[in-house]
């Protein structure tokens, strides 16, 4: 389709909107782009994304203030509702759906970019009729509106993350415990990790190799540097959850085709105060 078209992929999100219209033709079945506004995790990654490059924070960075109701972040969560209500970028029927929904449809050939995605989509689309004929890029890094980064923007074209191994203070085995940990973050243990599960390494060399052998797999090394830590703090879950719940509270309005600016930003007011709350309670 990026072919046929004579385009290449965006590197804004401006672009993308561009990118996507020009594939876009739901005459014929097939839309730019296909998103999951109904899915439990997606949709507060694009606000967090957008948010971050507009310079601005779901929670600071001293981690004391709530930042879901700033300028930043209600241009974020309206951006996102536009690829739908707007630009008409994805099928109607996305407001239902899920990540794996939003997949099927792509590995259909019913949407021109799937946004928002990691390796664990290969097995999938490599046995649908796009096998070798997809590719994976970097997200965009600049919000709706810019043509750069500001100077307190971040790229987050993707969020840093992933599972954590602790060792117990009190634990009476702690060079065990650090042999154990020693083992699973080696090079061949990587490795084979992600031949068991899909995993990608979290050790630089195997990820090296495995994306030398894979190109797929290259631009998941390159992003690194364009990826954007959530905040570590323990009030995590209720910033994220309340960002959640502003798209699942709007999933009716999207549903009609529109939505209202001042009712997404009460949302987000209520969804501020309660993540202040958690925030509080965490740094006393």
């Amino acid at each position: 389709m990026f072919t046929a078209a004579g385009v290449t992929p965006p590197t804004t999100w401006d672009e993308f909107v561009d990118v996507a219209t020009k594939l876009n033709n739901p005459a014929g079945g097939v839309y730019g782009a296909a998103l999951d506004y109904a899915d439990a995790f997606s949709p507060w990654k694009y606000i967090f994304a957008m948010t971050e490059q507009a310079g601005g924070r779901f929670v600071s960075d001293d981690l004391k203030t709530a930042g879901l109701n700033t300028e930043q972040t209600l241009g974020a969560t309206t951006s996102y509702f536009d690829l739908l209500t707007k630009y008409h970028l994805t099928d109607p029927a996305s407001v239902g759906w899920k990540a794996g929904d939003a997949t099927a449809a792509f590995a259909a050939g019913k949407a021109a970019m799937l946004p928002m995605q990691t390796a664990a989509a290969i097995p999938t689309l490599d046995k649908s009729p796009l096998k070798g004929k997809y590719a994976f890029v970097t997200m965009p890094t600049v919000a709706p509106g810019m043509t750069a980064l500001p100077a307190d923007g971040e790229p987050a074209a993707s969020i840093v993350s992933g599972d954590n191994m602790a060792i117990a203070s009190y634990s009476d085995n702690k060079d065990l415990a650090l042999q154990f940990v020693d083992l699973m973050t080696s090079v061949d243990q990587q490795l084979k990790n992600y031949e068991a599960f899909g995993n990608l390494p979290t050790n630089q060399e195997a990820m090296n190799q495995l994306a030398a052998k894979n190109p797929l797999l290259a631009p998941f090394l390159e992003i690194e540097s364009n990826s954007t830590p959530t905040a570590f703090t323990g009030a995590w879950a209720d910033v994220q959850n309340g960002v959640s719940n502003v798209v699942t509270q709007s999933l009716p309005a999207l549903a009609s085709g529109s939505y209202d600016t001042a009712a997404v930003q009460a949302l987000l007011d209520e969804a501020n105060t309660k993540a202040q709350s958690a925030l509080d309670r965490a740094n006393k």
